[in-house]
């Protein structure tokens, strides 16, 4: 294969055929809620962005080994990286807000909470690369994240709202 030829292609999986459908709740921002000694509640997102951002450069070496992966003359299978961060079971609460960000509801356990991040990774070298945008990461406890494996890697249609060939767009062509 030519040093200047890309090893791999970025699609991404748009409007309702996404896992992430236009208009349902996502998560833009994130508070780690704990006690202090005296009692008082405190609020800290360090320790949060901190596993945040683990998960995210972790995320940065699959795309890497995805990209240089596989044998160059057999091209036709896809891959995905979801990335996520996994919490202590009946830890993970959420609040929902309107779009004016007036709280609609107050806050409930939940087993699974995907965050907006826009994050793009580039793969290969300067003289051939693609780029990829992944758009969420997944918080879950540890029984969010088993469920979210039977519900989305053990079935076929569940593997489908993943793989979709529907809604399919190259990336360059956004």
């Amino acid at each position: 294969m030519p040093i200047h030829k890309s090893r791999a292609n970025a699609y991404s999986i748009r409007g309702d055929f996404s896992m992430y459908k236009p208009g349902e709740p996502v998560g833009k921002s994130t508070v780690q809620v704990g006690r202090t000694m005296d009692g008082s509640i405190s609020a800290n997102d360090s320790e949060l962005y901190e596993k945040w951002g683990q998960c995210l450069n972790s995320a940065n070496d699959l795309v890497e080994r995805l990209y240089w992966d596989g044998d160059e003359d057999k091209v036709n299978y896809m891959s995905a990286v979801i990335p996520f961060v996994v919490v202590p079971n009946g830890r993970l609460w959420m609040a929902t807000y309107d779009d004016d960000g007036n709280m609609t509801k107050n806050p409930e356990p939940t087993d699974r909470c995907s965050c907006f991040i826009d994050k793009d990774y580039k793969m290969g070298t300067e003289l051939a690369s693609a780029e990829i945008c992944l758009s969420h990461v997944e918080i879950v406890p540890f029984d969010g994240m088993l469920a979210f494996v039977k519900d989305h890697l053990k079935t076929k249609n569940g593997m489908a709202k993943i793989f979709s060939s529907e809604g399919l767009v190259a990336s360059y062509d956004s």
